[in-house]
């Protein structure tokens, strides 16, 4: 081979090795006219571009050369210690000292705080496997744009919300598994599916739990006589009507017998409607001690107090409710819950702090539930649903907070 053709080749390969480092010319010089400590703080990259530099030459005659590029570090947090001010001509340009890169960084290409790029890290294949969302919370997305890379950062666009009803509500199947970069932050992602595919994408796998979902339902003597053989399979809650006043619900001891019978989860209710304080402790002496043939049952996973109709009364709805809830306690140490629509609680000023939780009617699609700021733990979002075993529409809820998730 010819000395001068391998010279050549040489110099292109040499080139090629810098393409990714910029240089600047040298003997450009630059006048300091400050630079000075700062507290150590966080910033990243705010785009896959920009130098790092290394400082030379005295302050009448600074230097500037390309050191490394940006882009090779747009996913890790930089830590800036110095401040640096040069001027050529007329113009000024601030510089940060990255001390984790050991160079000087133009200020206008970084953004204080840790690194916001998403990205994936890994992605594999699993065995098809059921799940459900824990709660009505999260969001199903499709990923956009770069997603794996130095550079990358992807988007994530909206899909699904699961704080729709119809989407908290389903079974998904999940057959991939992503470790996903967001900021400073690893999480494990699902791929999900849906039988009909009407839904598809990626979520949160801290948002779901294994196994086909099940239905929480409440029912009264309205639903007539359910077949409790064939509610098994599809029910994780039935929430029993018990009395209505002093009345008794006509399905109210068979309910429980076969809710029992069937291995059936199930809680009390009681519908309410107090004059007064005195009222509202009869009420709930009543529940607990039995009226017209029924009471409340050791078995149940919680007992709540529905309170949607305001009488008459001499005293304030909260009131009376804390008088309700304090005389029921004496008979039980198991979760008391208040059920009562939103419109309720936003006309009567409720507070329901007392109550072990809150069991919220707003029938809409979506979890918009206004409660003065107070929290929910379980959502009645339909009062027509419709389920194999029960004749008749049925209530339905769903679990809005961890703490419901423990009372059964």
């Amino acid at each position: 081979m010819k000395k001068g053709l391998l010279v050549a080749m040489l110099s292109v390969v040499a080139l090629g090795g810098m393409v990714a480092t910029p240089q600047v010319d040298a003997s450009t010089k630059y006048v300091q006219t400050s630079q000075k400590k700062v507290k150590k703080a966080t910033y990243h990259a705010k785009k896959a571009s920009g130098v790092i530099y290394r400082l030379g030459g005295s302050k009448k005659a600074r230097t500037l050369k390309a050191k490394r590029v940006l882009k090779n570090y747009y996913h890790k947090k930089l830590t800036v210690t110095k401040t640096l001010n040069l001027k050529k001509g007329h113009k000024t340009t601030k510089y940060y000292y990255v001390s984790n890169l050991k160079g000087y960084v133009k200020t206008s290409v970084l953004k204080k705080g840790g690194p916001v790029a998403k990205y994936v890290t890994s992605s594999k294949k699993v065995a098809k496997k059921a799940y459900h969302a824990k709660l009505a919370q999260g969001t199903i997305y499709t990923f956009k744009g770069k997603q794996t890379g130095k550079t990358a950062n992807m988007q994530l666009k909206t899909v699904a919300k699961l704080t729709n009803a119809n989407n908290a509500t389903r079974t998904y199947n999940v057959t991939k598994q992503l470790k996903v970069v967001e900021g400073t932050k690893t999480n494990k992602y699902y791929y999900v599916t849906t039988n009909n595919t009407k839904v598809k994408g990626y979520v949160k796998a801290s948002y779901l739990t294994s196994g086909q979902y099940k239905r929480i339902i409440d029912v009264s003597e309205f639903q007539n006589t359910i077949n409790w053989a064939q509610l098994k399979p599809t029910t994780r809650l039935a929430i029993i009507r018990m009395q209505h006043d002093a009345k008794s619900d006509t399905q109210s001891n068979n309910n429980v017998a076969q809710a029992k019978k069937y291995g059936i989860a199930f809680a009390q209710y009681k519908v309410v409607a107090f004059g007064s304080v005195a009222d509202a402790k009869k009420e709930a002496d009543d529940f607990a001690k039995g009226s017209d043939g029924t009471k409340m049952d050791p078995a149940a996973k919680f007992y709540a107090v529905d309170d949607e109709y305001r009488q008459q009364a001499n005293a304030s709805e909260t009131a009376m409710l804390n008088a309700y809830y304090t005389q029921l306690r004496k008979y039980t140490k198991k979760p008391i819950v208040l059920f009562t629509f939103q419109s309720y609680v936003l006309d009567n000023k409720i507070n329901y702090s007392k109550f072990s939780g809150a069991w919220i009617a707003n029938y809409s699609a979506n979890a918009t539930l206004q409660t003065n700021g107070q929290p929910v733990d379980l959502w009645q979002f339909s009062e027509s649903s419709t389920l194999g075993g029960v004749p008749t529409k049925v209530d339905e809820s769903v679990l809005m907070s961890n703490k419901a998730n423990q009372w059964f």
